[in-house]
């Protein structure tokens, strides 16, 4: 027979073998949660054009629960259409989503007149002497940028940090901006 001894010393080189894997183990988590947070946090950018490029970036506006946007021409209106609008309006409203924009001063009429039918919306006003031809909406960690030429191009950036970046951006220009 073995020496009661031998039954200590054994679970104890099984505890150092346990303590050694605990070890290991912590290390494979640290790494492996590296990794995690870096594909949590992917960045990319991409190109849409044209007014069905305008169209996939509504749909993934939609699923948004707020957006805020500057910019925007009246042009706008005109490329993509009253019927357009009119049915973003009503989808916004449907699923509560709630929107700032603000226009430039020229556009008073025409955001005066959108107040009146969308309740979601909130629009502040900025005279900046010219009519932009831009718009930029961020929006779900996302920022968007739109040429409204008569084919529109929009860049579309997932970054948390451009996110952070222009929303700031946003609350200032909205702390300037009239009602």
């Amino acid at each position: 027979p073995n020496s009661p001894e031998m039954l200590a010393e054994m679970l104890e080189k099984q505890k150092e073998e346990l303590d050694k894997k605990l070890e290991i183990a912590d290390e494979v988590k640290k790494e492996a949660k590296k990794i995690f947070e870096e594909i949590v946090e992917a960045q990319d950018a991409r190109m849409l054009r044209g007014t069905r490029g305008i169209k996939l970036l509504y749909e993934d506006i939609l699923r948004s629960k707020q957006y805020n946007a500057f910019g925007a021409p009246l042009a706008s209106v005109e490329i993509m259409g009253k019927t357009f609008w009119k049915n973003i309006d009503i989808k916004t409203q449907d699923k509560k989503i709630k929107i700032n924009l603000i226009f430039n001063e020229s556009l008073r009429r025409h955001g005066e007149n959108i107040e009146k039918e969308v309740k979601n919306i909130n629009i502040k006003y900025i005279d900046h002497g010219f009519d932009p031809l831009t718009q930029t909406i961020v929006y779900a960690g996302k920022v968007a940028i739109i040429v409204w030429t008569e084919k529109p191009i929009i860049t579309l950036i997932n970054d948390k940090h451009a996110y952070e970046s222009y929303n700031a951006f946003f609350n200032l220009l909205w702390k300037i901006a009239k009602s």
